[in-house]
């Protein structure tokens, strides 16, 4: 389940305040964010991963760099999406490789060196 934000929530109200049907894991997309290079929206991250603490959130929109990353591995999300600093090589393979075997050390990942 992605729960996406512009300005506001998009969707129901009730979709963004009652969790009794939601999946363990969720995606915050910030859309405003995507591709912007303003970075994720930490804030409302955090808000969320308080609010809803038993459930596994994945981070989308705005990861610009390694220090993004860094940051929401602090913040404690379980996962990120992201596809611009791809793009735009601020993020290479190796970059995420490394990210991704600290995150989640013996587990095969797409970005694994030979």
């Amino acid at each position: 389940l992605s729960l996406d934000f512009a300005a506001q929530p998009l969707g129901l109200e009730s979709w963004f305040s009652e969790s009794t049907h939601w999946p363990q894991t969720l995606i915050a997309m910030t859309l405003k964010r995507v591709g912007s290079q303003q970075g994720p929206d930490f804030e409302r991250l955090r808000h969320l991963m308080d609010a809803f603490p038993d459930h596994q959130w994945i981070a989308a929109g705005g990861v610009r760099d390694e220090k993004d990353l860094e940051r929401l591995d602090d913040l404690g999300v379980a996962g990120v999406l992201l596809a611009s600093a791809l793009h735009q090589g601020q993020l290479t393979a190796t970059t995420i490789a490394k990210w991704q075997a600290k995150k989640y050390p013996g587990k095969p990942g797409y970005f694994q060196q030979p």
